[in-house]
């Protein structure tokens, strides 16, 4: 393959992912490739701002029964897979929790 890319490290990353999509899709093409760009930054993890922790949002959002769960909420962890799911799984203890404790008093959590 003839590379003319924006960079040299665009060209190696296509060189190593190129074979790989031909193995998922053989009728790949690399000439639809529009562009390809190589971005490298200092930091592997956001900087995060002192004073973050007071501005992480809830799980809840204003419609009822709708519950919110980005990677916004993940700090002071490493934003990673393994955290991503930890994530979703407190969400959803915050969730049945909620549920049990209206169920005990009789009601029905609508939000």
């Amino acid at each position: 393959m003839m590379c003319q890319r924006s960079s040299k490290g665009a060209c190696r990353i296509e060189g190593v992912c190129l074979p790989a999509l031909k193995r998922v899709d053989p009728r790949f093409e690399s000439s639809r490739i529009r562009a390809s760009w190589l971005r490298r930054e200092p930091y592997a993890q956001p900087i995060v701002p002192v004073g973050r922790s007071r501005a992480i949002p809830p799980f809840d959002t204003p419609l009822p029964g709708l519950y919110w769960a980005s990677m916004s909420q993940v700090y002071p962890w490493a934003r990673g897979t393994n955290v991503a799911v930890e994530l979703g799984q407190r969400v959803v203890r915050e969730v049945i929790a909620r549920d049990v404790r209206h169920a005990a008093c009789g009601q029905r959590y609508s939000g």
